[in-house]
């Protein structure tokens, strides 16, 4: 970059934005709510199903336009997590830029399960996120839809072709978990922000 005090400008926000976890927090609350706007409506799908499936002649098109929003909302409660996990990296270690660009996360920077790791190593013993058994279920299926089932039709290979059933109850588990991730993220931090 130039000595142009337009771009030395542009860098130091672009630090300062990538910097603190609370951007990282807000994005994630977009996400969410982009989420639960598309589950109702995959709510309503479903509910029209199950009058269908007992009895009704005849399902509306809507219906099916309703229940295939179904990976997007995956896609983007997946995206949620992401946010809270790398705000919650971000907040031990603010020096996440380097040349006026994000450092690499691991992987692809959408393997929920590394950015766990990678969290876990920046937290307190305290702190470290804990996953049940269905959670861990639960993040396979949003990892899932973000490298591929919430914006293409087929994976890149066959093998990692498998079908995601989202469970009501998954429901549930996504908003547990975003809210003990989001209230991990708003507490003060020794050596980062926040």
């Amino acid at each position: 970059m130039g000595t142009d005090i337009r771009s030395d400008s542009l860098l130091n926000k672009f630090k300062k934005t990538a910097s603190e976890p609370l951007n990282w927090l807000y994005s994630a609350h977009v996400l969410k709510r982009g989420a639960d706007a598309l589950y109702v409506e995959i709510h309503k799908g479903w509910q029209t199903f199950l009058r269908y499936k007992y009895g009704e002649p005849k399902p509306p098109p809507e219906m099916f336009e309703q229940l295939q929003l179904n990976p997007t909302y995956m896609l983007l409660a997946g995206y949620a997590l992401e946010n809270l996990l790398k705000g919650l990296y971000v907040a031990k270690n603010p020096s996440i830029v380097k040349n006026g660009r994000l450092i690499k996360w691991p992987g692809s920077g959408h393997g929920i399960m590394k950015l766990i790791v990678l969290a876990n190593e920046r937290l307190d013993n305290a702190e470290k996120i804990e996953l049940s058994k269905d959670e861990k279920v639960l993040l396979d299926k949003l990892e899932v839809s973000i490298v591929w089932a919430g914006r293409y039709p087929i994976p890149k290979n066959v093998e990692d072709l498998m079908p995601l059933h989202f469970k009501v109850s998954e429901k549930n588990q996504f908003n547990e978990l975003f809210d003990r991730l989001a209230e991990l993220l708003k507490k003060p931090r020794k050596g980062g922000q926040n």
